[in-house]
């Protein structure tokens, strides 16, 4: 973002990182939108069995503590997803508690994006506080390529997602994540600290 977010400018970890008995996940919803043309019966099926996939691998395999954030504004598909979401115990869903204290909860956390071209801004936002992002995307009939060992790793529909979630329950592993991550905000965010003045600036002239 070239001219600086003043969103991100104040957000800063208080995280004290160290190892865990349990793990905490925060999982972020996309919604699909009416708006982009997509919301089409075979993409919310698709959408519905891939989270699900995901919380049955974070409950058996890696006995992690579930959260889920839902997108705060009013959405069919949120619906949907609430009340395919009732079928699991033992998981906390939100759709408008502040998501900063949400992250700062969690070890990493997971978005799923029904489109390439729809990443959720709470990466960033995730980044800001020290977290590390895993990006998946229900898309695989692009060329893209995946993003790994990254603060942000990408994959797709069709990856492995049992033995991706399985390497993010190691700490030592995140920790070598979380150690990229401010050259990872530097390449994504300008004048970090002072966009306010920096917009301000640019409005003036």
């Amino acid at each position: 973002i070239k001219t600086g977010s003043p969103r991100h400018d104040v957000i800063k970890s208080n995280t004290i990182h160290t190892p865990k008995k349990n793990i905490t996940v925060l999982i972020t919803l996309t919604p699909i939108s009416v708006r982009s043309g997509n919301q089409t019966v075979a993409l919310i099926e698709k959408y519905d069995l891939f989270l699900k996939r995901i919380i049955n691998s974070l409950k058996t395999k890696c006995d992690a503590e579930i959260i889920i954030k839902l997108h705060p504004g009013e959405n069919l598909h949120n619906n949907i997803l609430l009340n395919s979401l009732e079928q699991f115990d033992n998981i906390t869903v939100f759709q408008t508690k502040n998501p900063y204290k949400l992250i700062e909860k969690s070890d990493f956390l997971i978005t799923i994006t029904p489109e390439i071209y729809d990443s959720s801004t709470i990466m960033l936002d995730a980044l800001s506080l020290e977290t590390p992002v895993i990006q998946f995307i229900l898309d695989s009939s692009n060329s893209l390529s995946n993003t790994v060992d990254e603060p942000i790793s990408t994959f797709f529909e069709n990856d492995d997602v049992e033995e991706i979630l399985q390497k993010y329950m190691d700490y030592d592993y995140c920790q070598s994540l979380i150690k990229k991550i401010p050259q990872k905000i530097e390449k994504l965010l300008s004048n970090q600290g002072n966009s306010c003045q920096n917009i301000a600036k640019i409005l003036s002239q």
